[in-house]
């Protein structure tokens, strides 16, 4: 079983919701915007116990499932969220298959084949869902990401999910602590930038937004209207204005923080590495902005006031994974377990932990155990880089009943794709638990694959960081 997350569509960012936050039966399912943690849109992939290999999705608010309505094999037939059935419930089955490189996945029933899909592609709150036959274009309404409520990594500000959206802030420069600002409030696309004195007003209010393609690169969007800062018609000349305009995913409208050291930045273009500039240095209201090779002035030196301009981490953490120390799963009183993972930039991974067979209760008879547990980490182009251990142990108290590990090693894979590790900042973790004596290289095969599947990564992309057997 996967921790809650929300599922995210790649057409407008909504997700799946149970309209209204209805416990009934049969409620409808919408997409809609994603509100604070909110249990109707919470959901967790839990497999199906005949061992088909696709799961129930299930919903954090009563435990109902995604269903097709009336298990109908009809295009567009509609969704709803229905008590899981015990037996028939193949329109309650699904799978996530990836799509490529894109870093979103198709959500296909066992049922007929067909996907979860936004129906006739509505951007409107609350458009019903249903499943249709999978599209080979134009099919952002049938795409989605698992985005998790609890992130198993540590709580950098910058990266809270795959596309994060920061809260809003001003950008002061350090020239005379105006303000990047959109020209009169305008609402319209390709309105100009300029410095202005700072107000509490939408058109002065921005936020990043990760590129979710990878490049560590960011968007910068407006509060009044989601435009965001873009180098007229993409020129690559110096002092090329600055406007604001509806997100293309271009070049010329993606962004790094370079730090000068002294809590000040330039806001750097991917484009051709030219920065934000105000132009001619000039301290009037109003001045307007463009987009310069970088000289060090005051000028193109800029704050976040109310937030914090983002970095990627050159590490990441996922500590105390598991049950924990001492405790039980979910099921009941097999083991206890936890784990540890930290990688870093350089490519250096930690991987460590301990499991217990039966570790909290009195002396009864039990039988020995064969485990395995597994990290896979995500980056954004659809690959995973797994960290696993399995292991056969006797049941408590007997000695040898907790197994425990600690490896460390470099990934040439892990350093060489650091960025789009650290971009999507993720992880997913499971374990598989035998009481009997299994193969413990084939249990990590099939635990990973298991993983791979429930986050909608190809198999075949995942690279085995550690395997450790004992």
């Amino acid at each position: 079983m996967t921790n809650p997350t929300y599922i995210k569509s790649k057409l407008n960012g909504n997700v799946i919701d149970i309209q209204g936050g209805s416990t009934k039966p049969a409620t409808s399912l919408d997409a809609y915007p994603q509100k604070a943690p909110n249990d109707n849109q919470l959901w967790r992939l839990v497999p199906d116990p005949a061992g088909s290999g696709f799961y129930f999705i299930e919903s954090k608010l009563n435990g109902n499932v995604v269903d097709i309505e009336g298990a109908s094999t009809k295009a567009g037939a509609l969704l709803d969220a229905y008590p899981q059935k015990t037996s028939n419930y193949d329109n309650q089955l699904w799978k996530v298959v990836a799509d490529g490189s894109s870093g979103y996945s198709f959500i296909q029933s066992k049922l007929n084949g067909n996907v979860i899909d936004i129906v006739d592609a509505s951007t409107k709150d609350g458009a019903l869902l249903g499943a249709w036959p999978q599209k080979s274009s134009g099919n952002d309404n049938q795409l989605w990401q698992l985005i998790p409520e609890t992130p198993l990594y540590p709580l950098v500000p910058i990266m809270l999910g795959t596309i994060q959206i920061f809260s809003y802030f001003w950008i002061q420069s350090k020239l005379n602590g105006d303000v990047v600002d959109i020209l009169g409030g305008s609402t319209k696309p390709g309105a100009s930038l300029d410095a202005w004195p700072k107000q509490d007003n939408d058109n002065q209010l921005w936020t990043f937004t990760l590129d979710p393609k990878g490049s560590g690169y960011f968007f910068i969007s407006s509060k009044l209207n989601g435009d965001v800062i873009d180098i007229l018609q993409g020129s690559t000349k110096p002092g090329a204005g600055l406007d604001a305009y509806p997100q293309t995913g271009n070049d010329n409208q993606l962004w790094k923080f370079v730090p000068d050291g002294a809590g000040w930045g330039f806001l750097e273009s991917k484009l051709n590495g030219n920065v934000i500039d105000i132009l001619q240095a000039s301290t009037k209201p109003g001045a307007g902005l463009d987009a310069y090779p970088r000289t060090g002035n005051d000028n193109q030196l800029w704050m976040a006031v109310g937030s914090a301009f983002p970095e990627l981490p050159s590490s990441l953490t996922w500590s105390n994974i598991g049950t924990g120390s001492g405790t039980t799963g979910s099921d009941a009183t097999e083991c206890a377990y936890t784990m540890n993972l930290t990688i870093q930039q350089d490519g250096t991974c930690r991987f460590w932990g301990s499991y217990t067979n039966r570790g909290d209760v009195p002396v009864i008879t039990a039988p020995d155990q064969t485990f395995a547990l597994s990290i896979v980490v995500l980056d954004t182009n659809g690959n995973g880089y797994s960290f696993s251990v399995g292991s056969t142990v006797h049941s408590a108290p007997q000695s040898g009943s907790t197994y425990s590990w600690d490896q460390t090693q470099r990934s040439v894979a892990i350093a060489n794709n650091w960025v789009a590790i650290a971009t999507r900042n993720y992880a997913d973790y499971d374990r598989s638990t035998q009481a009997s004596i299994l193969d413990v290289i084939n249990q990590i095969e099939q635990l990973v694959q298991q993983i791979a599947q429930a986050v909608g990564v190809v198999v075949s992309a995942v690279t085995t960081v550690v395997a450790l057997a004992g």
